[in-house]
């Protein structure tokens, strides 16, 4: 299955290691350049948009990447744009299984992972978590502790926003 933008046609994430089909049916996202693009046009930048939320919030596309972060999000987990867009939260995070052989979202403890399953709960139905309690091993924000902290999600567009709160 191949995925395309809605709103510019670009094919979103093409597996290079194994083509697909140009006959191939098609499933419909909005890449992050369309993203921005929309939230520019509303007269915002996005990171912008974000910065009015309280707290770390990120911008996750339904394949768990990161489109962007606020700044509280950013000093959160001290890295710059660059570093986080298009890679995997876990990654992101630096959860110590994403830099496992099968990657971010394949192991066998990414079924258990409460950012995993609440960002594809709302991807996929739509519906809000609020303050979901969670504790993980993500070295980038807990220093190699594990923490504590809650979570809430919520669908804007094709993307789900992401906010970390009571970081204990």
């Amino acid at each position: 299955m191949r995925k395309v933008c809605a709103w510019c046609k670009q094919e979103i994430d093409p597996d290079e290691s194994s083509p697909v089909s140009s006959d191939a049916p098609i499933s419909h996202g909005v890449c992050p350049d369309c993203v921005q693009k929309f939230f520019s046009f509303m007269g915002k930048p996005m990171r912008d948009f974000l910065d009015e939320f309280a707290g770390p919030v990120f911008l996750v596309d339904p394949t768990n990447k990161i489109i962007t972060a606020n700044s509280n999000g950013l000093a959160l987990i001290d890295k710059e744009p660059d570093a986080i867009e298009e890679k995997k939260v876990g990654n992101v995070f630096e959860c110590p299984h994403a830099s496992e052989t099968a990657g971010c979202g394949n192991s066998i403890h990414c079924k258990t992972c409460t950012i995993r399953s609440a960002i594809a709960e709302t991807s996929r139905t739509g519906q809000a978590r609020l303050q979901v309690p969670a504790y993980a091993d993500l070295h980038s924000f807990s220093k190699n502790k594990k923490s504590k902290f809650a979570i809430s999600t919520e669908k804007v567009g094709d993307a789900v926003l992401l906010r970390i709160d009571d970081i204990a």
